[in-house]
């Protein structure tokens, strides 16, 4: 049975060094562009920080722990009382997370 050959490195007596590059190449630019394509995916943080401040402005104290955003539905774990508090702004703060996001901002919280 053959083993593989791995494409780095001398083989076959010649150096592949400009194979190299050009493999090394074409992984960056297919990443890169991967990550370009998906990166309204990747506001998680943004929208996190932008409700932190929108509560903290209203004496609600929240951190990164509490905040999840899956599917569009921004979940906020913590105490009753900030949730009610939560509860009683929740459309100010959606309306202002879709003037800042637009479609990436979540629909509902919850």
């Amino acid at each position: 049975m053959q083993s593989f050959v791995p494409l780095r490195g001398k083989m076959g007596g010649w150096n592949n060094e400009w194979l190299d590059g050009k493999i090394d190449s074409m992984v960056t630019n297919g990443l890169l562009g991967f990550l370009e394509k998906y990166k309204q995916f990747f506001t998680g943080d943004e929208i996190r920080e932008s409700v932190i401040d929108f509560f903290g402005a209203r004496g609600v104290p929240l951190t990164k722990k509490d905040i999840t955003l899956r599917n569009g539905i921004l979940l906020i774990d913590t105490n009753p009382v900030a949730k009610s508090t939560i509860f009683l702004n929740r459309e100010m703060l959606l309306k202002n997370l879709r003037e800042k996001f637009g479609a990436k901002a979540p629909m509902e919280i919850r």
